[in-house]
């Protein structure tokens, strides 16, 4: 193993609720209407296909928010603003003992700009590897091949972490190792692969 690969939302991120909580009750956007947006013309957005600025004004109208396209992003950014602090330390420790970490995830532009900068994971990780600027999304294969190329390794020596099933299997596709992201059980696992290291 030369290399370990991380999700974001769903492992490094974990908020007690995601912003289709605070969509519904502070801002009166039925979840429903929410989540289909999430899952539709959002998706759109992490590839770099459409800008999420523009598109938001129309919707954002259509639903009854009095609040700029900025200002809602910013709120959403801000309430899923929880690091796993826990899990960050024992990655610093994979780094410290020689195997560099990177994060693998699916953002739009304004997000993967304050993951950078706010939440500092710029500084967390060796690299990091965001949908937006690549032009594909996991789990589509392109996604993983331009990490694969980037990092210059061979499949069978990157070790890939993340919260979907299908994302794992998808780089267990192109010849990776993959682990659905469990917090309890990665914890173990991390502290069995991090003690001989450090020997």
């Amino acid at each position: 193993m030369k290399a370990m690969i991380f999700d974001a939302d769903g492992v490094i991120i974990r908020p007690e609720t995601w912003f289709f909580v605070p969509a519904e009750k502070v801002y009166g956007i039925p979840k429903q209407l929410f989540l289909e947006f999430i899952y539709g013309t959002f998706q759109r957005c992490t590839t770099g296909e459409l800008e999420l600025l523009e598109i938001l004004p129309p919707l954002l109208e259509r639903w009854g928010v009095k609040i700029s396209a900025a200002e809602f992003v910013q709120a959403w950014v801000e309430h899923e603003h929880h690091l796993d602090t826990v899990l960050l330390e024992q990655i610093q420790q994979v780094r410290a003992s020689g195997i560099p970490c990177y994060l693998a995830t699916n953002q739009e532009r304004n997000r993967a700009v304050y993951l950078k900068n706010q939440m500092k994971l710029e500084n967390m990780f060796d690299g990091l590897f965001i949908s937006s600027e690549i032009g594909a999304r996991k789990p589509d294969a392109v996604f993983y091949q331009h990490v694969q190329k980037t990092l210059q390794l061979e499949p069978k020596d990157i070790l890939f972490w993340d919260d979907s099933s299908t994302n794992v299997e998808a780089a267990i596709a192109c010849g990776w190792h993959g682990e659905v992201f469990v917090p309890t059980t990665t914890a173990k696992i991390l502290e069995k692969i991090i003690l001989p290291l450090q020997k």
